[in-house]
């Protein structure tokens, strides 16, 4: 069987705005329909179990945060955990696309900050799991189960650790493959490009022309140089990255080549924004684009001559 990490979407986080042990948080089970089969990780947060299920079964957590604080006080949260099946067999391995990145991270980065995206893909179209399997002796990073999102789970000090190798494992159930995650900690408390929205939507006809301006990002950064720099980051799909591009000086999102929402009625691209520091500081923003109907298709008769007598 596989031991995975359940976790709700977006990953369960708690964060309290209290500093020292007045905001440092515990995590607990408080009660559960099969309680006795859950555990959860009490600085991450991450629900996990290492009992066998069968697909379908669904269970419903009640999850308290507690502070460390003198009363301390906590809040619960419901988290719905449903079981997904893995096949039996699967001819072929997961792909990563891109192995062993390097990132860099600051200290003051908050909890929840996207550290890295890992994309892998499957040739059979099998549902695809991610988890941190080594590098992480104090849980300080976070992986929801069914994506490739890195997340900090905790603020990392420079002081204590300047360097991780994450080993990351991702699998279809049959196959598993792995891939390295360097992080550097830069010891340093300057401000990172803010986007206005981190996320943007826009509804686009298929019969937009190329080259059309679709919608334009907007960031600022309050260093002195405030200057920045867009580029698309990555997507959900393969096929989008070629239907799009971002100007770097603009933030506009162009399209690059015709849309056919036939084909795909939704886009989803992450767009990075990076400023012109040394180290540059970088962030995400998650853009959607969905695409509306055209009448680009004549009616066609489902047979060939027709007779009447």
């Amino acid at each position: 069987f596989l031991v995975l990490p359940v976790q709700s979407r977006p990953p369960f986080l708690a964060v309290d705005r209290d500093t020292g042990a007045n905001g440092e948080i515990h995590y607990s089970i408080k009660s559960a329909r099969g309680k006795g089969r859950f555990g959860i990780h009490p600085q991450t947060g991450v629900v996990y179990s290492a009992y066998t299920f069968t697909a379908g079964q669904e269970f419903d957590l009640m999850v308290r945060a507690s502070d460390s604080g003198s009363p301390n006080k906590s809040s619960t949260a419901r988290v719905s955990v449903q079981v997904s099946a893995v096949p039996a067999t699967s001819e072929h391995a997961p792909v990563i696309k891109s192995s062993d990145q390097r990132v860099e991270v600051t200290e003051s980065d908050s909890v929840g900050f996207l550290v890295a995206l890992i994309q892998a893909s499957d040739q059979d179209g099998d549902s695809l799991w991610y988890r941190i399997v080594d590098g992480d002796p104090r849980a300080e990073f976070l992986m929801g189960g069914d994506e490739g999102s890195v997340l900090l789970a905790r603020e990392l000090d420079w002081e204590t650790q300047r360097e991780y190798n994450l080993t990351i494992s991702v699998t279809d159930g049959v196959h598993v493959v792995y891939t390295q995650l360097y992080v550097s900690v830069i010891d340093i408390n300057e401000h990172r490009p803010v986007f206005s929205q981190s996320l943007y939507s826009v509804n686009v006809s298929e019969s937009v022309p190329v080259e059309s301006t679709l919608l334009t990002l907007h960031a600022t950064d309050t260093d002195q140089d405030s200057k920045v720099a867009f580029s698309l980051h990555s997507a959900r799909s393969a096929h989008s990255l070629a239907l799009f591009k971002v100007d770097y000086q603009t933030g506009a999102v162009v399209l690059a080549r015709p849309l056919d929402r036939e084909s795909m009625s939704e886009h989803v691209l992450t767009v990075l924004v990076r400023d012109q520091g040394t180290p540059a500081k970088r962030n995400y923003a998650r853009v959607q684009i969905c695409v509306t109907d055209a009448n680009d298709h004549s009616p066609e008769w489902t047979g060939g001559v027709v007779q009447g007598r």
